[in-house]
């Protein structure tokens, strides 16, 4: 029965954060090794399952919440900015978020200590864990492999769906792990994304000031500014 239950919690979760078939191997295969990691920790199945759901959760509803306010999902390169100002700019401009997003985290909170507390588990054998470990890190390498890894993934950052897998192929892709000196171009293929074509104005008043924002997307190479790659092609 508890089984069953964790196993329906799974499916709408999963699917809920995916809302695609596109990347959903992956998401199953990344969700496995989660249980199993997490299963060398907590030593049974049900416990394990279920916090990997609460992380699955919490994934989605941070992602969610950077894709509302910004247009772009949540990456493993988003965290370190949580610690170069990002947290109390947010606390000014969006309070309401900030608000909603700290009542989501406390009841997950909540969600995981009732898990440890309340819900029974089967121990498993040490052995058994290790090999879950070893075949579910096969198969998620397999699995990230078969995606496209995180370049597919990028193509499809400003549309929302996948929003646990976009965060999981960006932390298995290694040049999220790199240190960064200067202007580099981490996130963009080789091949220069096309720009949208000019539009004209709506009225001939033309405004004293423009502003024109693009960040976390962005090509310099159409605007010969100088980055890594092109440096080196050049």
């Amino acid at each position: 029965m508890i089984l069953t239950a964790i196993g329906l919690a799974a499916t709408g979760i999963l699917w809920n954060a995916e809302r695609s078939i596109a990347h959903l191997g992956l998401a199953i295969a990344s969700f496995c090794f989660c249980i199993a990691a997490l299963m060398l920790l907590i030593g049974n199945p049900e416990q394990a399952t279920a916090l990997a759901l609460i992380i699955v959760a919490a994934i989605h509803g941070a992602s969610m919440l950077k894709y509302a306010h910004s247009g772009l999902k949540l990456t493993v390169t988003d965290l370190p900015l949580l610690f170069a100002g990002t947290v109390p700019f947010f606390f000014a401009q969006y309070p309401l978020a900030v608000t909603a997003a700290l009542t989501g985290l406390f009841g997950l909170i909540v969600a995981a200590i009732v898990t440890m507390l309340y819900l029974p588990g089967t121990p498993t054998p040490l052995a058994t864990q290790l090999a879950a470990v070893g075949l579910t890190a096969l198969g998620l390498g397999l699995a990230y492999r078969l995606s496209g890894g995180a370049t597919a993934l990028q193509w499809i950052a400003a549309q929302p769906r996948c929003f646990y897998t976009t965060f999981v192929a960006s932390l298995l892709d290694p040049r999220s792990w790199r240190q960064f000196g200067g202007f580099v171009l981490s996130d963009i293929a080789d091949d220069a994304l096309p720009l949208l074509p000019a539009t004209p104005a709506v009225r001939s008043t033309c405004p004293d000031i423009i502003v024109i924002q693009h960040e976390s997307i962005f090509d310099p190479r159409p605007m010969d500014c100088p980055s890594d790659r092109s440096s080196r092609t050049s």
